[in-house]
């Protein structure tokens, strides 16, 4: 006999058959929380692993970077350093000091024709005049300016020969000694010549009493 439904259907006098029950549905199964938190705490271990091994590799380098310092070179000990003296510094006058000779006595040939013998009152005037009484003045010259004025060109030497001061100049006006020259005014309390008489200490007679007095101090040897 045939079970169909459809028969059934159209013979009310039979009873179809009950239709087996659905099975349950299962629910979703839940994750594993234990292994999930193992997985988590694998990774941080990892994690703090590499972390500590970067640590200690760091801390391997640290010391040989803070121990080394830098070597500075040893400075001596200004409180306890000698200080040398430091000498002065050479200059013309100190130079010209070392030179020693006898000065000549006679006018030398081949000067310029304005200058001559300078007098001995005059020659006198200026030592009388001079700083340091052991000093007077050697070869000295004497020209006429244009102006009227004496003008005596002549060396400073101590009694032993040592030359002091090579050709200075000074000047004798208006009844007067005036020191014309850096030298003259140096080694001398004569006023300044440009101040008293108004000199030209660039001009013809001054050069020229000048020059004439150092040629004598070369013949003489200095």
């Amino acid at each position: 006999m045939r079970n169909d439904p459809a028969e059934q259907m159209n013979n009310p006098g039979q009873q179809p058959f009950p239709r087996p029950p659905a099975p349950p549905r299962q629910a979703p199964k839940k994750p594993n929380t234990r292994i999930v938190w193992l997985i988590g705490a694998g990774v941080v271990a990892v994690f703090i692993t590499l972390a500590v091994a970067g640590n200690l590799m760091n801390d391997d380098e640290t010391p040989a970077v803070a121990t080394s310092e830098p070597s500075w070179p040893t400075m001596p000990d200004p409180t306890s350093a000698k200080l040398k003296p430091t000498a002065p510094p050479t200059t013309v006058s100190q130079m010209q000091r070392t030179a020693t000779a006898t000065p000549s006595p006679n006018l030398p040939a081949g000067l310029n024709p304005r200058c001559s013998k300078a007098p001995t009152d005059l020659v006198a005037a200026v030592n009388a005049g001079l700083k340091d009484r052991n000093h007077t003045i050697a070869h000295a010259v004497v020209l006429r300016g244009g102006d009227g004025f004496e003008y005596l060109g002549a060396s400073i030497v101590d009694p032993a020969g040592l030359l002091i001061q090579l050709s200075d100049v000074w000047v004798r006006g208006r009844g007067e000694v005036y020191a014309a020259s850096g030298g003259a005014r140096n080694e001398s309390t004569f006023e300044r010549a440009s101040k008293g008489l108004d000199v030209d200490l660039a001009g013809v007679d001054f050069v020229t009493a000048d020059e004439c007095a150092r040629a004598w101090a070369k013949v003489s040897g200095y």
